[in-house]
């Protein structure tokens, strides 16, 4: 449960180090007078399709390693959610992307972390272009309905999927 991993992690107060205060979803501390929340961190995901079939990624790296992954990331400070699509697929496939639907949001875990991945569809801007795994990806690979792996590591990859799959063969 993420709330009581927050509650192990936030003991004491980062800027004075007097003992915080715990209430259910926050930390607080009488001294500063500051208050910490147990909020989700903003995050991309992101289905490409083209002919029938839904790019997806396997992870090079921790959490969820090996693992099938939708594309996306993380929402950089100062990054609208839109900017952090295109920034993420270029830098996990080095593809152009435009964005076509935006597929609603979900509640998910990402490194035992409360996370709020946001869904979109995308569309290459030029098709022509070929995606080649980049940063934290080990491998790309296109998938129809039939083929998509059992290994998925995340809810938000299945939640995703089952939103698009009108959309493949």
């Amino acid at each position: 449960d993420t709330n009581s991993r927050f509650h192990q992690l936030f003991k004491n107060c980062p800027q004075c180090g007097k003992k915080l205060l715990h209430d259910e979803n926050n930390v607080s501390c009488e001294a500063c007078s500051e208050t910490w929340y147990n909020n989700p961190a903003p995050a991309t995901s992101i289905a490409l399709i083209k002919d029938g079939k839904i790019l997806l990624a396997k992870r090079k790296v921790e959490p969820e390693k090996g693992k099938w992954d939708i594309l996306g990331g993380f929402v950089e400070a100062g990054e609208s959610i839109e900017d952090a699509v295109i920034r993420e697929m270029k830098e996990e496939t080095n593809l152009d992307v435009e964005i076509t639907e935006y597929l609603g949001s979900v509640a998910d875990i990402y490194g035992g972390k409360p996370s709020l991945p946001i869904l979109y569809k995308v569309k290459m801007a030029d098709e022509n272009q070929t995606p080649n795994p980049q940063d934290d990806v080990e491998e790309l690979a296109w998938f129809s309905t039939s083929e998509i792996p059992k290994n998925l590591a995340f809810k938000n990859v299945e939640v995703i999927i089952e939103k698009i799959k009108k959309d493949l063969v």
